[in-house]
């Protein structure tokens, strides 16, 4: 019994770290949407982030800002619509890298103009060291 419980408790403690890791924090207004290929990334390495217009909107101006770390190549566009995206590669300099996308949404439903924007965050990997003396001593 003692068995299955701890297997159950590493399972569980398994599946919230597995939460963690695939999260990919979005915020998005005006019809534009940013998303990351990863959460976490070891600094100097690149992701991928995808920015796109909502199915009913326009969205002109597209303007890219990266905060802590570097645009490798850019999204090559400056407008997405109906559901259009673009790509971009970034390279993470620092802890944290938040890579905002901003313009203009015009909303083909309503006929009105918005400030569009979103942003994304992808955080430095953490990398866990063991260093616990192994024993190698036959029982």
């Amino acid at each position: 019994m003692n068995k299955q419980i701890k297997k159950i408790l590493s399972l569980f403690i398994a599946f919230i770290v597995v939460l963690g890791i695939v999260r990919i924090d979005v915020n998005a207004a005006g019809g534009l949407s940013i998303s990351a290929s990863v959460s976490t990334v070891s600094v100097g390495d690149t992701f991928t982030v995808t920015v796109k217009a909502a199915g009913n909107y326009f969205v002109s101006n597209v303007s890219l800002n990266v905060s802590g770390g570097t645009v490798v190549s850019g999204l090559g566009v400056s407008s997405l619509d109906k559901g259009e995206s673009a790509k971009a590669k970034i390279k993470l300099t620092g802890e944290s890298c938040v890579v905002s996308v901003s313009g203009v949404g015009a909303n083909y439903d309503t006929e009105t103009e918005e400030t569009a924007s979103a942003s994304v965050t992808v955080k430095k990997k953490v990398v866990v060291v063991d260093t616990r003396s192994k024993d190698n001593t036959l029982s």
